[in-house]
């Protein structure tokens, strides 16, 4: 179900809050293409399509759960994805509008055991994608911690919480 409108609680609640408090910001993590109604809102928006399009480009699918799972080969995104999701955001996005850009979230893996060893290309490509980047874990200066993903990568499947992209997109 795509409202496609602003939450009006949130409008209400960011309004009578910026009344008492002008200098609050409220930040919300976006799942599933929603950092448009989040910034209609009033909400700061962390993005979590830059997150699940580089994980679908490594073979995984990034579920907004946290969890991972494989992606079959035809089904992974490419950098024309990426390049089509964010000009289409762009397009679509209120005017003056901020979006966080960040590798991971605080229910996913940490980007080296999500992209591997792309982890370093992900953190130097948010500095250079619009939004404000927002890393871990000192990604920026090149650390990298290694985790065993057993645990949370399952085998290749397909789910309602898998984020197809390139299906989503206008043409």
């Amino acid at each position: 179900m795509d409202l496609n409108y602003p939450n009006p609680f949130l409008i209400k609640y960011m309004k009578e809050m910026w009344n008492e408090f002008p200098d609050f910001v409220v930040i919300g993590e976006s799942n599933f293409h929603r950092e448009v109604e989040l910034a209609q809102s009033g909400v700061i928006p962390q993005s979590m399509q830059i997150p699940q399009i580089l994980a679908s480009i490594s073979g995984k699918s990034l579920r907004r759960d946290g969890s991972v799972a494989r992606v079959a080969q035809n089904r992974r995104s490419s950098a024309r994805t990426l390049s089509r999701v964010l000009k289409n955001g762009r397009e679509c996005m209120p005017k003056n509008s901020i979006v966080i850009q960040s590798t991971c979230s605080h229910t996913s893996p940490y980007p080296g055991a999500l992209y591997g060893r792309r982890s370093w290309i992900a953190a130097d490509l948010m500095y250079f994608l619009p939004g404000i980047p927002m890393l871990m874990f000192e990604e920026d200066g090149g650390r990298a911690v290694r985790l065993n993903m057993t645990g949370i990568s399952n085998k290749e499947e397909e789910s309602a919480y898998d984020v197809h992209y390139d299906a989503l997109l206008p043409k």
